[in-house]
């Protein structure tokens, strides 16, 4: 069954629709906008706490003296919550306390997200 709608209902629904499309896409745009922002946190977190002494300048790891922490290595283990919880208490996947020199960071959520949104950048 076809509806056949008058001429000016038919330009009403197109507005609508054409409204609705491009609400849609603002959010988008808008959390591309923060997830760089995140990213450049995340940056300056891992600059400021000089993660890269220990971790090395690419961030791979020093065998037999510290992991990678490129995502790809750590969510192996982590997952974003598990990782903030290391960040922020110390406390590993296996519920023992991370090896010293590792300090503990205390970092906020906000900061671990913006740690892992970065991290993710490192191929």
């Amino acid at each position: 069954m076809r509806i056949h709608w008058p001429l000016g209902m038919t330009a009403i629904l197109v507005a609508a629709v054409g409204a609705t499309a491009a609400t849609h896409h603002a959010p988008m745009k808008a959390k591309a906008s923060t997830n760089a922002k995140q990213i450049a946190a995340g940056k300056a977190l891992i600059s400021k706490d000089q993660c890269n002494g220990c971790h090395s300048a690419d961030l791979k790891g020093k065998p037999g003296f510290s992991p990678s922490i490129r995502w790809s290595s750590l969510s192996k283990t982590y997952n974003e919550k598990t990782f903030a919880r290391v960040m922020d208490t110390g406390v590993t996947q296996s519920g023992s306390m991370v090896k010293k020199p590792m300090p503990v960071y205390h970092l906020k959520a906000a900061e671990s997200a913006a740690l892992v949104a970065y991290l993710k950048t490192q191929k």
